[in-house]
């Protein structure tokens, strides 16, 4: 047999944020893929009214988004970097606020362990 990887697909309508101190980004949490590139790092997809906007995770970041639904309109503000009081380390640090005026559009993947169901079938 001969084997060739799978290339994943180059997503074309969607860029990566890039922040600057600052920054923020105001969209609906479409997507949330973990362990993606080589840092296995968690990758957020926001839908804005720029279209798809992919969003690096962070300690930081990954804290303030779990739990947060599919569908939940948030906004990311990037604080800037930091320094840690503890061990001197550098980190970027995010405020995370989610809309709370209006429904959630959808809610998590099935796949994901929030998304388990509460139905028990009865035999």
């Amino acid at each position: 047999m001969a084997w060739e990887e799978i290339q994943p697909k180059e997503q074309e309508d969607s860029v990566v944020w890039e922040p600057k101190e600052g920054d923020e980004i105001i969209g609906t949490l479409k997507d949330i893929r973990n362990n993606v590139g080589p840092n296995k790092s968690t990758l957020y997809t926001l839908l804005t009214d720029d279209g798809a906007i992919k969003v690096w995770g962070s300690a930081v970041l990954d804290s303030r988004l779990e739990g947060v639904e599919l569908g939940t309109n948030i906004k990311i503000l990037f604080k800037g970097v930091k320094k840690s009081e503890g061990s001197n380390r550098h980190y970027k640090d995010f405020g995370v606020y989610m809309d709370t005026s209006g429904p959630k559009t959808s809610s998590r993947p099935q796949n994901s362990p929030s998304g388990a169901s509460d139905d028990i079938p009865v035999h």
